[in-house]
C-alpha cells in the first residue's frame, strides 16, 4: 500500500501489484505503508481512515482470463507448499494441469468458506463469520473475491495492469518511466514461469472464465485471454 499526496494505492493480489509499487517508489510518487507488518493485501476496510479521508483511491485491474494464469502458476511453484491446502480444499487432490485445476478454482466443490479464507489471511473472525456471508452473497469466482475483499468498494480509479505507466501518469499527472520487468520467465523464486495467457485456454475454458467473472469483462471490456481493458481504466 502506497499512501501519497492525495492518493493512495492499494494491491489488488496478481494484478501486476509489485512492479507498480516499485515504479510508485522509484519515481518518488509516495511511501509505503503498512498495517500490520508482513502483510501486503491489507484490506480497505482495515485501515486507518485518516489514510482515505481526502484521497483519491487508486488500484490495479487486470483481465480475468490472465489472472487466473497468475494465479495458477504462483500457487502451483514448487515452493509452495500451501497451494496443495487450497486445492484440497476444493476436490480432495491436485489437479496436474492448468485446464482441472482452473475448473476446480472457478466451480469448487463443497463449501467455499475455508478455501476463501485461506487464500489470503485476514483477521480471524473475518475468516469464520463474514468471508462466509461475504461469498453467499456476492456472484463471481475467487477474482472477484479478491478485488472486493481488498477494496470494500473504496477504489475510486483503476489502472489497467497492461498500461500501467500510462496510467499512472494520467492518475498522477506526471510521466511515470518504466523500470525492468518483475518476475518474468520464473527469475522471482516465489512465482513458476509462464507463457502468454492464452496458451492455456481452448474455447470451453475461454466461456467458463467468461461466465463466472462476467463483472469484470462488463465493467472493463475485457474481451478475451491477452487483450487490455477497453474501458473503465485510467
Amino acid at each position: 500500500m502506497i499512501l501519497c499526496p492525495g492518493h493512495l494505492w492499494t494491491h489488488v493480489p496478481k494484478t501486476a501489484g509489485t512492479y507498480t509499487r516499485a515504479r510508485l517508489l522509484e519515481n518518488g510518487l509516495g511511501e509505503e505503508v503498512e498495517v500490520e507488518a508482513r502483510r501486503s493485501h491489507v484490506p480497505l476496510d482495515e485501515v486507518p481512515e485518516e489514510w482515505l479521508a481526502g484521497r483519491l483511491v487508486v488500484s490495479n485491474i487486470r483481465n480475468p482470463w490472465d489472472w487466473y494464469v497468475s494465479f495458477v502458476h504462483h500457487y502451483t511453484a514448487f515452493d509452495h507448499s500451501k497451494t496443495h491446502g487450497i486445492l484440497k480444499d476444493l476436490a480432495g487432490e491436485t489437479p496436474t494441469d492448468f485446464k482441472a485445476t482452473l475448473h476446480r478454482l472457478l466451480f469448487p466443490v463443497g463449501s467455499r468458506r475455508s478455501w476463501f479464507g485461506r487464500t489470503y489471511s485476514t483477521r480471524a473472525e473475518r475468516r469464520e463469520a463474514q468471508i462466509h456471508q461475504e461469498i453467499a452473497e456476492l456472484p463471481g469466482g475467487l477474482y472477484r473475491w479478491c478485488v472486493e475483499h481488498i477494496t470494500s468498494g473504496r477504489v475510486q480509479t483503476w489502472i489497467d495492469s497492461y498500461a500501467i505507466e500510462r496510467g499512472l501518469s494520467s492518475v498522477f499527472g506526471v510521466e511515470v518511466s518504466p523500470g525492468p520487468l518483475l518476475n518474468v520467465n520464473g527469475c522471482n523464486k516465489s512465482h513458476a514461469p509462464h507463457g502468454p495467457a492464452a496458451d492455456y485456454y481452448d474455447d470451453e475454458s475461454v466461456a467458463w472464465v467468461a461466465d463466472v467473472e462476467a463483472w469484470c469483462l462488463d465493467r472493463f471490456g475485457y474481451r478475451g485471454p491477452g487483450a487490455p481493458a477497453l474501458r473503465g481504466v485510467a
